[in-house]
């Protein structure tokens, strides 16, 4: 009796170092090579609560991303064309043109647009714009025909911060003084991007304008500028999660 009881013993001690040791699993085979082992060339793994019924980032035709959070549980992100995006067109972004003027062709700048957004997470954000045009001499409708140089530009700017994201700026001069100088717009615009936390977060585009003046003789014609000169303008917020 000693010796079976002995024996059996031995036998649980050596089972149970085998689960400590060899605590692996395998599904479609008897070697698993990790923790959990999935094995076959096509093998799929079905999580009920990431289905499209189950769960509101899934929505059963887009393949959303699938992340690890802090404490290593699987989540799912939306998929790419589902995420956010803030779009401001003709309607509601430079709808109201913003006209830069001085006689002196001296700097001058205005705050033409501002948005408030709010982020739920730390996010990678994108911001676009791009607006037409308009130039002129000082008095608004005579032809710049001088030779002068007018600069012309704008920048979006994270307030929180004073980050510049995005910046853009152009020239124009020309030394005919008959006939047509210049026709159309112009335009400025680019992209950028910033990493921001969670909370509310606001930014503004400022648009710029100098030049006009004859700095050998002091003479000027100035420049008015209009930012938002027709319906081509767009503003874009784009969150990359």
């Amino acid at each position: 009796m000693y010796k079976i009881i002995t024996r059996m013993m031995i036998g649980a001690s050596i089972a149970l170092c085998s689960q400590i040791n060899f605590a692996q699993v395998g599904i479609g085979t008897t070697t698993p090579l990790q923790k959990l082992h999935i094995a076959g060339n096509s093998s799929t793994v079905r999580i009920d609560g990431l289905s499209s019924v189950n769960n509101a980032n899934n929505n059963g035709i887009d393949n959303p991303v699938i992340k690890v959070n802090s404490n290593g549980d699987l989540i799912l992100e939306p998929a790419v064309n589902a995420i956010k995006i803030d779009a401001s067109d003709a309607d509601t972004f430079m709808s109201a043109p913003v006209v830069l003027s001085d006689n002196l062709g001296e700097f001058s700048s205005s705050v033409a647009y501002s948005v408030d957004i709010t982020l739920t997470k730390q996010t990678l954000v994108e911001v676009t714009f791009w607006t037409a045009c308009d130039l002129y001499n000082d008095d608004g409708t005579t032809s710049i025909d001088d030779g002068r140089v007018r600069l012309f530009g704008g920048f979006v700017t994270h307030v929180g911060t004073g980050t510049d994201i995005v910046y853009s700026a152009n020239s124009y001069t020309n030394t005919i003084n008959s006939g047509t100088v210049e026709t159309g717009y112009f335009t400025i615009g680019g992209n950028g991007y910033i990493d921001l936390p969670a909370g509310n977060h606001t930014f503004e585009l400022l648009v710029f304008a100098a030049g006009g003046e004859n700095t050998n003789n002091g003479n000027s014609d100035g420049y008015t500028i209009t930012f938002g000169a027709n319906a081509f303008n767009r503003f874009q917020i784009v969150y990359h999660n």
